[in-house]
């Protein structure tokens, strides 16, 4: 039994792990909103838990165009004609508190989680 013990606690711990990661990547997609400012202002707010079908959003304005991405529980910046491309660089995002930024455009993509008052954030466990 001796012999045995180190993989027994090895196993537990990966299932331990194991099961955390994937009750916080269920957790996280529930109730996230994109939302999508330029100059400060508010264009789209996204329930991205409730996206059945991928779509694109064109945002244009002075300066030039970003196209967004919005898929189910995530959302990029797939396109832009500013001269950096850092926006398009970033990736998608899905986790709350996440921004894609587009300074050349003005424009900030940020998740935000379920704010309902029901709801359990991590420190009040």
């Amino acid at each position: 039994m001796r012999r045995h013990l180190p993989w027994i606690v090895l196993i537990a711990c990966i299932v331990l792990l194991c099961s955390a990661a994937l009750l916080l990547s269920a957790t996280a997609a529930h109730g996230s909103v994109a939302n999508i400012y330029q100059d400060g202002q508010l264009l789209y707010s996204i329930d991205l838990s409730a996206v059945e079908t991928p779509y694109t959003i064109d945002i244009t304005d002075d300066t030039g165009t970003n196209t967004v991405s919005v898929e189910t529980g995530r959302i990029c910046i797939t396109d832009a004609d500013c001269p950096d491309q850092i926006c398009v660089h970033q990736g998608w995002i899905d986790q709350p508190g996440q921004p894609i930024v587009c300074l050349p455009h003005h424009l900030i993509i940020e998740i935000v989680g379920d704010t309902s008052s029901d709801s359990i954030d991590g420190l009040s466990q």
